[in-house]
């Protein structure tokens, strides 16, 4: 949240916010300083020392005492508490009951049935993509010379508009307007903050789109050209990239665009002088040509700019008041965002006409202390979310209207104005306000956006209706993908829940109206859907579109109590074809792995409470002594085990520094030396198509303080060295060592293609390459390229397994150490068919280290991956439990 707010604070509230640091920081210490003096002069084996429980009676009377008011007028404290929660401890203790906007947005693993409902829209989300793509106007003329007297359009949007701030006594002008046209009194902006009423406003379409605003068309200015206008934007601020608004506000997007630097009321003069120049159509074009402009002015925005001669609502407060402010400290700021406000008004005045349509609306609210928050973005409220709307057009009789309004309805509304009409209406999600039937208005919903993740507040009939929630509360979201309803909530954004306002039947009703939002808006409900959460994630993992199999991928790594199902699906896209999906998969399945290890070991309510049984005991399972059995060893065999180079591969390079993944060069040079001759490689590809080793770019980036767009060049792979220190190796750096150690052998991973690599490698036949799909092994064997299974991609196999491998003349498979418990049969066939195992995830688990496994492991699995193995006669001396010696 801090990094979306750090754009509104302003240097005095940043200041005060340093120094209120500073001065804590003094504090705590003068408080532990005095701490130390009082304990060194009160100690108890002192005579005439004050115990500690005398010293503590004290400390709290004196402490009660400064709570005496506050006792002594209960009920208004309680009061004053609960709607401004996170001043006061008892509060946040839940000592008080208080009140909050609801249920917190669902992340983790909570969010999981919700976000698997939100994928559930992406085939048709996509789908409204194309359709808008093709929205036309059904009577735009072959001609764009033929203008067929279509009206002048002004759109004016003033920064930070308070829905109630429209009157006679702020803003005149602007009132008086409002009586001689449409004046939308109960309307809300696409959001509580800028990018997102804008983005509604010139699409017509809810904010719930802005996370796709790069695909979704600027439809006011595509369908104002089709008709034959020429479009102009000024602006008194230039800060849209800043916001993620340069998507759909930019000079591609306008036949004019002049957006100024912030000067507050300078530069919104300028834009307003631009704005009449371009109307009074001065330059050389065709004056006959219909013209559109958007005016935006900023000086509304806090600190509130005005002129002097508008101070007309005193006492009020200099630029550099301070945030935030207390009750007592807000009539100043009051004032002073009213006379703002009117010097906004009286800067406007001089656009508007009644020769054009024009409409004036705010792009989002701004918050006071009305509902306890100072500024705009942080809640969905009535104060924040909505704003004043003024519709003029020529012709058309001045009306109010009361009924819930919103920005997306803009769009329709002008058009229908200067009589343009459109092929798909519907692909529209606002109306045309100056035709659409009263009852379509009182019975409809539509959404307005938080600025501060994917949530919404749904609004409807029952906004209007006092015995009724103002709006729902819901996460939504068609970028990260989730749909669950939260909470009703009242008109400052309070949970109506927590206040005993609401009952079930309300909750019942959010969830169908939620629904119906989602059934109009995308055709279909996906919370309707009954599939079981393992059915819908089959469904998804399997998807045809990579994006969707990638989040699909994310969302289970999420479960926090996976199934062997699950984990099986995940194994699975573990072989994706797409690098992306595979990688995440491979990441998201270790997780799952550890995570259901853990859920196993962990007592809850279905199993009486055991303490962990030693390691010794935990390894000598059922299923492990049956394989041990067979082959009992002494403490000679396994130190002769732990000295046999072969079983032990160098993963990633092997450990240096006590540094793992590094992949470098300084690693396979200081494992050369501990003994190892197998060499684990984690191979990936460059921007430039060079193969390269890292374990992947993500954390490649972080190890070499990388900044760049991902993949990187080769150029810019060898210039970074790894943790500032170790060398990255090249293709080139890969040949020259294995040429120069010619008893090495490389095994690869990450890489799933076996040709193009092994035609780059120095020696083929020192070459062996773990693989991650049936095309790869195929291809691989076709070349007599030597190959080692991956687990994932084993899993894969539904014919026999063992029998798949020696068809194909495979002789190694790798198995994660997490998973050994499922697959124990699978290692007994695979060991009496001669097919090595392999395990890698080693150290993964507290107290079951590399010595760990050569003692208990390899009585069923042949070798492992290993970071940092030592093989000379001190390091194989190491003690073995006892149960390895012989079983009972």
């Amino acid at each position: 949240m801090l990094p979306n707010l750090l754009p509104f604070l302003s240097v005095g509230t940043v200041l005060t916010g340093i120094f209120a640091i500073g001065l804590t920081t003094i504090l705590a210490w003068c408080t532990c300083w005095l701490t130390f003096r009082i304990a060194k002069h009160w100690k108890a084996d002192r005579d005439k020392a004050i115990s500690p429980s005398v010293l503590l009676a004290i400390t709290t009377g004196i402490a009660m005492l400064f709570a005496i008011p506050a006792i002594r007028r209960l009920p208004s404290t309680l009061a004053e508490m609960r709607p401004h929660s996170t001043r006061h401890p008892l509060c946040f203790l839940g000592m008080v009951k208080h009140l909050g906007v609801g249920v917190p947005l669902p992340t983790g693993s909570d969010a999981v049935q919700g976000r698997l409902h939100g994928l559930g829209l992406n085939e048709a989300v996509t789908k409204h993509l194309e359709q808008l793509g093709e929205l036309r106007l059904a009577n735009a003329k072959a001609s764009s010379t033929d203008f067929n007297n279509h009206p002048d359009v002004l759109i004016i949007v003033v920064e930070s508009l308070q829905l109630d701030i429209l009157s006679q006594e702020v803003m005149p002008n602007l009132f008086d307007f409002a009586g001689r046209g449409l004046h939308l009194q109960n309307h809300f902006s696409g959001g509580n903050g800028t990018n997102l009423g804008f983005f509604s406003l010139i699409t017509g379409k809810e904010a719930t789109w802005f996370p796709r605003s790069e695909q979704v068309p600027v439809l006011m200015n595509k369908l104002f050209r089709q008709a034959g206008y020429k479009t102009a934007l000024f602006s008194g601020i230039d800060d849209f990239p800043k916001f993620d608004m340069d998507t759909y506000i930019n000079p591609n997007e306008y036949d004019i665009y002049q957006a100024e630097p912030c000067d507050w009321l300078a530069s919104d003069q300028l834009a307003v002088d631009r704005t009449i120049e371009f109307f009074d159509r001065n330059d050389a074009t065709d004056p006959e040509q219909p013209r559109l402009a958007v005016l935006h002015t900023y000086s509304t925005h806090s600190p509130f700019d005005n002129q002097p001669e508008d101070e007309h609502f005193l006492p009020a407060s200099s630029q550099y008041y301070v945030t935030p402010y207390t009750q007592n400290g807000r009539t100043p700021v009051w004032n002073r965002y009213r006379n703002a406000v009117r010097s906004a008004d009286r800067l406007i005045s001089s656009v508007l006409s009644e020769d054009r349509v024009t409409v004036v609306v705010g792009d989002h609210g701004e918050a006071l202390l009305e509902d306890g928050t100072i500024g705009h973005g942080t809640r969905l409220d009535s104060i924040q979310n909505q704003t004043p709307a003024i519709l003029f057009a020529p012709g058309f009789e001045p009306n109010e209207v009361k009924l819930p309004t919103s920005h997306i309805d803009i769009l329709p509304t002008v058009l229908s104005a200067c009589g343009l009409t459109l092929n798909s209406p519907e692909l529209l999600d606002g109306v045309d306000l100056l035709n659409a039937p009263h009852e379509s208005l009182a019975t409809r919903s539509f959404a307005s956006c938080h600025f501060m993740g994917p949530e919404l507040m749904l609004v409807g009939p029952w906004t209007n209706e006092s015995a009724h929630p103002f709006a729902y509360r819901c996460a939504f979201s068609i970028k990260q993908w989730q749909a669950a309803a939260l909470n009703p909530i009242d008109r400052l954004g309070l949970d109506l829940q927590a206040s005993k306002l609401s009952t079930a039947t309300d909750n019942l009703k959010m969830q169908e109206r939620f629904g119906r939002w989602m059934e109009k808006r995308f055709g279909l409900n996906p919370m309707q859907d009954r599939r079981n959460q393992n059915e819908l994630f089959r469904n998804y993992l399997n998807h045809s579109s990579s994006d969707i199999r990638l989040q699909a991928v994310e969302i289970a790594s999420n479960v926090a109590s996976p199934d062997r199902e699950l984990i099986e699906l995940v194994s699975l896209a573990a072989t994706d074809h797409d690098a992306q999906v595979r990688e995440a998969a491979q990441a998201a399945w270790v997780t799952l792995q550890r995570r259901a290890v853990h859920n196993d070991e962990t007592p809850n309510d279905a199993k009486p409470a055991s303490p962990k049984p030693p390691i010794a005991d935990r390894y000598a399972s059922p299923r492990k002594v049956e394989m041990r059995s067979k082959s009992s060893r002494s403490t000679e065999e396994i130190q002769a085990n732990g000295r046999d180079v072969p079983r032990f591969i160098a993963h990633a390079g092997g450990a240096i520094d006590g540094h793992t993944y590094t992949n470098s060069l300084e690693a396979l040079n200081h494992n050369y030396r501990q003994g190892f001759r197998t060499f684990e490689l984690d191979i990936v590809e460059t921007i430039d198509h060079h193969f390269v080793a890292a374990h992947d770019w993500a954390s490649w980036k972080n190890l070499t303080n990388y900044s760049g767009s991902l993949p990187p060049t080769l150029a810019q792979f060898r210039q970074h060295k790894i943790l500032d220190r170790y060398t990255p190796m090249d293709m080139d750096a890969i040949n020259h060592w294995f040429a120069g150690h010619p008893k090495a052998i490389l095994v690869t991973d990450k890489i799933d293609k076996p040709t193009s690599f092994a035609n780059q490698f120095i020696d083929s036949r020192r070459l062996v390459m773990e693989l991650f799909s049936i095309e790869a092994v195929e291809e691989a064997t076709d070349a007599k390229i030597a190959v080692t299974v991956s687990e994932p991609l084993l899993n894969q196999v539904k014919t026999n397994k063992v029998n798949w491998l020696l068809d194909r003349n495979i002789d190694q498979v790798d198995l994660s150490r997490l998973s050994l418990d499922q697959h124990m049969p699978l290692i007994h066939s695979l060991n009496e068919a001669g097919v090595k195992v392999f395990v890698y995830h080693v150290n993964y688990t507290d107290g079951e280290d590399e010595a760990f496994v050569v003692c208990h492991d390899f009585d069923f699995v042949y070798g492992m991956y290993a970071d940092q193995w030592g093989f000379g006669e001190s390091q194989v001396h190491f003690e073995c439990c006892p149960a390895t010696n012989s079983v009972d």
